[in-house]
């Protein structure tokens, strides 16, 4: 199935609505439907002038993954979202499309079983959830065309912005899971919880001397620089091109296998991460 627009009229928006309700004021603002009004932020600590298209864009992207919560929302809004990158795409717009990967990579991070079953859900049509699996799937053509086409440029960005793009980008490539941990953790701590003896570790942050010692970091493959089928693999050799040697270091752990210091289990980190997840 292609990816659909749903129409404005449709009594869908009412009841699959993002953490403030209904999403499609904003939706069409974005797509030039309404007249661009006077915006509140929604993400009160955010003190960037914008304008009132950006904090349109924002005030959206925070009702779908409010507290990294799941919203049903999602499944109307993603294909407008795509259609809103593929314009600023078509404008040769880099900031704009870097902000709408990165948020819509979050929004996708929210989307887990362990995250439906926290919510009052109503059941979302094949139809719907037909057309958003073929927007998830042009969005992945159109990062993956990002990435490659702008290195230079995403070389440049802070820090925070660009390990803010790159977990969205792990949850549009597929690694919804790993992507939550990276936004609950900010890429600094990952909560683990053994599966076997039920020892769990809130303490320590992943840069810890004391959390390395009992994790056996993963090895770099040699990433082609064309694909991204395997996230360990392009993940790092992104990080290689762009010159950020700490967060790759940093990745390897993540990756890596971690002994459990109770019961002396070992299995890849993300798994004990995961289970955290799900039982948390």
């Amino acid at each position: 199935m292609e990816m659909q627009l749903l129409p404005f009229d449709s009594p869908l928006w009412e009841i699959h609505t993002g953490a403030y309700g209904n999403v499609c004021p904003e939706i069409k603002l974005l797509m030039g439907a309404a007249p661009v009004t006077s915006q509140n932020k929604l993400r009160r600590l955010d003190f960037e002038e914008k304008d009132d298209e950006q904090i349109a864009f924002d005030n959206l992207c925070e009702s779908l993954s409010h507290q990294m919560s799941f919203y049903s929302a999602q499944y109307l809004a993603l294909p407008y979202i795509v259609k809103l990158l593929e314009q600023k795409k078509a404008a040769d717009n880099f900031q704009w499309q870097l902000n709408i990967l990165s948020e819509a990579g979050v929004i996708l991070a929210t989307d887990l079983p362990e995250t439906h079953e926290t919510c009052n859900m109503e059941p979302a049509a094949e139809e719907i959830t037909a057309s958003h699996q073929a927007a998830i799937l042009r969005l992945r053509e159109l990062a993956q065309e990002f990435v490659l086409n702008n290195l230079e440029q995403l070389s440049r960005q802070d820090d925070h912005i660009l390990t803010y793009f790159l977990t969205g980008l792990l949850a549009i490539m597929g690694e919804s899971s790993f992507a939550n941990i990276l936004c609950m953790s900010c890429w600094e701590e990952c909560y683990l919880l053994c599966p076997d003896c039920d020892f769990c570790d809130e303490d320590h942050a992943m840069t810890d001397s004391e959390m390395q010692r009992q994790i056996t970091p993963a090895s770099a493959p040699t990433w082609d620089g064309h694909s991204f089928d395997d996230p360990l693999c392009w993940l790092t050799g992104l990080l290689d091109k762009l010159d950020n040697q700490p967060a790759k270091e940093l990745i390897l752990y993540f990756y890596g296998t971690y002994t459990c210091p109770e019961c002396g289990r070992q299995a890849p980190l993300l798994d004990f991460a995961k289970y955290y997840l799900l039982e948390a």
